[in-house]
């Protein structure tokens, strides 16, 4: 944090401005609300990762498919339920719709802005939120299907 701080320091006396890079809609499965959350259904941290909810135990709660390539859902065998990842498994996303997890990155920003921060670049701000009912995603239309090596239609 101290060579951070130095750096910005000596950029803001250049006049230069200083934009970090923020991921807000996932975490690590090192962080401590992952570890904590993964130990078993009733650890407080439950509602800080999403994909609690799951229609059957025997598969993922629905259709979704990670960026990356494959089904969007990890088993946690700790926890006996499946976790949400859109990008690595590694990533597991944040339930934004509890109020806790908005305060904690409202907190994380402000943490930034008081550092001295001039702008975020905010990185997969779009998979902050997620059908909360889990539904399935419609299949693609007949003519957007990939045949042949080339997008039909």
């Amino acid at each position: 944090m101290s060579d951070f701080e130095r750096l910005l320091d000596k950029a803001h006396r250049l006049g230069l401005k200083v934009m970090i890079d923020q991921v807000l809609s996932n975490t690590s499965i090192a962080h401590d609300w992952f570890r904590e959350s993964r130990e078993n259904k009733t650890n407080p941290n439950r509602t800080g990762m999403s994909g609690q909810m799951q229609k059957k135990m025997d598969r993922p709660p629905n259709n979704w498919l990670s960026i990356f390539g494959g089904v969007a859902w990890r088993w946690e065998p700790r926890r006996g339920q499946y976790y949400l990842h859109n990008f690595l498994s590694a990533q597991p996303d944040l339930n934004f719709h509890n109020a806790e997890v908005r305060a904690a990155s409202v907190e994380n920003v402000r943490f930034w802005l008081d550092k001295g921060v001039d702008a975020f670049r905010l990185d997969a701000i779009n998979f902050c939120f997620h059908d909360q009912r889990l539904r399935d995603n419609p299949a693609k239309p007949k003519a957007m299907r990939v045949g042949r090596g080339f997008i039909c239609g």
